[in-house]
Parts: structure tokens; sequence; C-alpha cells
């Protein structure tokens, strides 16, 4: 969702990128003009895949075991903090991205979301050659950054 985001919103440079703020970047960065032109440097913000994902399994982790999901919690915010110190993010980027995680972990658990789970149980129990097989695909495209779209096209061939 986070991908699909960053892909089809409006952008705008990450704060480090933009030349009209005037940011001394941080020397832990290396040297500006490297950094500028790297490849990375006209990735859009927001929403922060990162962010979304680490506060995404840090509310996971909330709902199973509340003490730990706290530490998971503290631990995302303190990344995404200095994220924003050092100018990879703007701040309503960084909070936009933790409100979209809370968000899908709402409505993961949500009844349509359970009884889609239930769905994919089944099937597993069902046909376990066809599940691990498909399972498989997904995680590798997941690993490889393959869009899944591109993955269940072939897969339909």
């Amino acid at each position: 969702v986070a991908h699909f985001l960053q892909r089809n919103l409006p952008t705008t440079p990450k704060p480090i990128f933009d030349s009209a703020l005037r940011l001394h970047i941080p020397n832990i960065l290396g040297d500006a003009a490297v950094l500028r032109s790297a490849p990375f440097a006209g990735t859009p913000g927001f929403p922060s895949e990162r962010a979304v994902l680490f506060a995404g399994l840090a509310i996971a982790i909330l709902l199973v075991h509340f003490e730990l999901g706290l530490l998971a919690l503290a631990c995302t915010l303190v990344v995404e903090l200095a994220r924003v110190y050092l100018g990879l993010h703007y701040p309503t980027n960084a909070l936009g991205s933790l409100a979209l995680a809370a968000t899908l972990a709402w409505l993961a658990q949500t009844r349509p979301s359970l009884e889609l789970g239930a769905l994919v149980l089944r099937w597993e129990h069902g046909a376990p050659p066809s599940f691990y097989l498909c399972s498989f695909l997904a995680s590798y495209a997941v690993v490889a950054f393959q869009d899944l779209r591109e993955l269940a096209k072939g897969l339909l061939q």
C-alpha cells in the first residue's frame, strides 16, 4: 500500500534534497554533492515505506504483547525521529506514515480481513502444494521487490 501510494501520489523532494530549504547536511551522511547525485535523490518521502513497515510490525506486536509492542513502537519512533532530524523526511511524512500503518493494522482486524484469512487457511489445508507454491512465489516477489501484479500475470499465463 505504501509503495502504491508513493508511486501515485504527487511527490515532493525529501528535505535533504530540496535546495530551497538550504539545510545543512550532517557530516554523518557524507559529502552533500555525492549524496544529492545518488540514485535515491529523487525518491518521494511520503509515505515512508520503512516507517509504515516497522510501525505496522510494532502495532502487530502491541496487539499480541503490550509491553513488547510499546518497546517496538518506541524503537520505531526513535528511528523515524532520527530520519526527520537528518532531513530524510518531513515530520508530517513520518506522522502520516505512522497513521497509515495504524489504519492498515486496524483494517486487518476487521471482519472481512479475518474472513479472508480463514479462506487462506482453508486453501492451505485443502491444497497444500498449490498454496505453498504461491506463498513461495509471493515471498520471493516481496524479497526481490517485484511488483505482485507482475507475479499474478505470470501465474495466470
